[in-house]
């Protein structure tokens, strides 16, 4: 697991809205100031349709998730960041994703990078776990995700 002290700026990379499945907008800061009775991470999943790990990674990513949210007092919220060459592929590949999760528009392609390259996100898929302020927890959280298929040392920081 990695922590960083400078942790990059990710409230303003990420600006004030997400898009769930479903197309709603939700504001960042009224999931950032949940309850405080709430332990509450977020996860910045680099994904895209081409890469076959990913569909693997996907499956295990949606059971942690749903395993998560059902405990008292936490709230896991997933960011997908789309690493696919075309929207059309996005679009595809969303269909198989949770509708709860958020989606960072396929359009805003600078927003999508200044967040790969703010969580050193080479290669999909990269799971990088920020806590309610935003701060890196575990920038590269994949592998930890996988050994713990039972969350049981979530957020794996």
């Amino acid at each position: 697991s990695i922590t960083t002290a400078s942790s990059p700026n990710f409230t303003s990379i990420l600006g004030p809205k997400l898009v769930d499945g479903h197309g709603n907008e939700t504001s960042l800061s009224s999931l950032t100031q949940t309850s405080r009775y709430y332990t509450v991470h977020f996860a910045l999943f680099f994904t895209a349709q081409w890469c076959l790990p990913c569909r693997y990674f996907t499956t295990a990513l949606t059971s942690i998730y749903s395993q998560v949210n059902r405990k008292r007092g936490k709230k896991f919220y997933v960011i997908v960041v789309s690493r696919d060459e075309s929207e059309d592929l996005f679009r595809e590949y969303s269909k198989h994703l949770p509708a709860s999760w958020f989606r960072v528009p396929f359009e805003e392609e600078g927003k999508r990078g200044d967040l790969a390259r703010a969580a050193a996100a080479v290669y999909p898929p990269t799971l990088t776990i920020l806590d309610r302020t935003l701060r890196v927890v575990n920038g590269n959280a994949r592998w930890d995700l996988m050994a713990d298929r039972h969350a049981k040392r979530y957020p794996w920081g």
